[in-house]
C-alpha cells in the first residue's frame, strides 16, 4: 500500500498555466508563505511562465516555493502515408499517458490534505488528469480568472480529424473530457459532473477580483524594463484569423502614425508568450522580453496602450487604451464582434475602438 506524505505544514498545491492568473496565484503564494506554508506550483505547458515564476521564486521567495513543470510532448509532421502516420500518432498518446503517470506518481502522488488550487476548466485537459487523482484526499478549490460562459459552445466533431482529436483526449486525460468551441478555438473541458463532485469550492470572476483589492504587485517588479510612453501587446493573428499581407499593410500604417508623435525609443513591443507571432512583421520599437506579464509594465508614464484583442488591455486602470479591432479585417467578421464584446465585458477602463486610421491618428494628435 502506498504511504502517503502527510505535512506538518499546511500545504498548498497551485496549478497555472495561463497568464490571466498570475495575480490569484501570486496572492495565493505570498499569503501561505506568510504564513509558514507550503507552496507548490505547476507550471503546465508554458516556458515563459515557468521563467516567470522561476524568476521570482529566486528574486523574491526566496527559493521557498517547490516548482514543477509539466510540458506534453509536441509532435513533429510525419511523412509517409496514412497507415504509417496513424501508427506515429498512436506511439505519440500511448507517450503523452506514460509521462503523465510517471509525473503524477513523481511529484504529486504523495500529497494530502492539501489545499489545490486551478483556475479554469477550460483549455487544461492534463491538470484535468492530475486533478481526478488528488481530489478523493484533498480539498480542491476552483478559483475563475476569466468567465465564457456566453461564448462556449458544445462541439461536436465534423470530420474524422475532429473524431481523431476527440478520442485522442478521452484517452489520454479521461473519458469525461470534452470539446467546446470559443471565439478563438476548440478546446477540451472539465465536465460539470467533476467540478460538482470534487471541487470544495468554486470562486466567480468578481469575487476573486474582490480578494486581490489591495494587493499589489509593486514587489513582483523586480525586472528590467526601459520606462516607454507607448506600448503594443500583440496577440497572433495570422494566418488563422487574418491574412498576413493585410496585417502587415495595417501594422505597418499604425506605426508610421504612431512615430509621427513618439519617438521609437518610446514605443515598446510587448510579444503574447508562448504563443509567437511572425516577429519579421515588426521593424520598428523596442522589443520587450515576452516573460514578462503585462500587469507589470502598466506605469504613470505610459500614455496609451494599443493592441488589437489582447487580455492585456483589459486590465488597465489608467492611461489611454486603444484597440484596433475595427481597423483589420478578419476572416470571419462574427468572431471579431465576439472579441470586442469580450473586451469591453471585461474592461477596467474604457477602451477606444477608432474607425478608421484618421480616427486613431486623432487620438494620439489630441494626447
Amino acid at each position: 500500500m502506498q504511504k502517503f506524505l502527510k505535512f506538518d505544514k499546511k500545504s498548498n498545491l497551485i496549478f497555472i498555466e495561463s497568464y490571466d492568473e498570475v495575480r490569484q496565484c501570486l496572492f495565493i503564494i505570498k499569503k501561505n508563505l506568510v504564513l509558514g506554508n507550503e507552496v507548490i506550483v505547476v507550471v503546465s505547458s508554458n516556458n515563459d511562465l515557468y521563467r516567470f515564476i522561476t524568476e521570482l521564486n529566486n528574486k523574491v521567495f526566496e527559493k521557498k516555493i517547490r516548482l514543477l513543470f509539466w510540458s506534453f510532448p509536441r509532435n513533429g509532421k510525419c511523412n509517409g502515408g496514412f497507415g504509417k502516420k496513424s501508427f506515429k500518432h498512436i506511439q505519440a498518446i500511448i507517450s503523452e499517458k506514460r509521462l503523465l503517470k510517471k509525473f503524477y506518481h513523481n511529484n504529486l502522488s504523495n500529497i494530502v490534505d492539501a489545499k489545490v488550487y486551478f483556475f479554469t476548466r477550460y483549455c487544461n485537459p492534463y491538470d484535468y488528469y492530475f486533478l481526478k487523482k488528488l481530489f478523493k484526499r484533498n480539498y480542491l478549490m476552483l478559483i475563475n480568472v476569466v468567465d465564457f460562459k456566453k461564448y462556449i459552445y458544445r462541439y461536436y466533431p465534423k470530420n474524422i480529424w475532429d473524431i481523431w482529436r476527440y478520442c485522442r483526449l478521452k484517452f489520454i486525460y479521461g473519458a469525461g473530457m470534452s470539446l467546446i468551441q470559443l471565439p478563438h478555438g476548440v478546446y477540451g473541458y472539465m465536465p460539470d459532473g467533476f467540478i460538482r463532485r470534487a471541487v470544495k469550492k468554486e470562486i466567480k470572476v468578481k469575487e476573486g477580483e474582490r480578494w486581490l483589492e489591495g494587493f499589489s504587485l509593486d514587489e513582483f517588479k523586480v525586472f528590467n524594463t526601459q520606462n516607454f510612453k507607448i506600448i503594443y501587446f500583440d496577440q497572433p493573428l495570422v494566418p488563422k484569423r487574418v491574412e498576413k499581407k493585410e496585417f502587415k499593410s495595417k501594422l505597418n500604417t499604425i506605426f508610421h502614425i504612431i512615430l509621427k508623435y513618439f519617438k521609437e525609443s518610446d514605443l515598446g513591443i510587448k510579444h503574447h508568450p508562448e504563443w509567437k507571432s511572425d516577429k519579421s512583421l515588426f521593424s520598428v520599437g523596442n522589443e520587450i522580453e515576452d516573460f514578462i506579464p503585462a500587469e507589470f509594465l502598466y506605469d504613470i508614464n505610459v500614455k496609451v496602450y494599443i493592441s488589437f484583442c489582447s487580455g492585456a488591455i483589459v486590465r488597465i486602470k489608467k492611461g489611454i487604451v486603444i484597440s484596433l479591432l475595427d481597423l483589420m479585417a478578419f476572416r470571419n467578421e462574427r468572431e471579431k464582434v465576439e472579441l470586442k464584446e469580450r473586451l469591453i465585458q471585461r474592461a477596467n477602463s474604457r477602451i477606444l475602438f477608432p474607425q478608421t486610421m484618421a480616427d486613431f491618428e486623432n487620438i494620439l494628435k489630441n494626447i
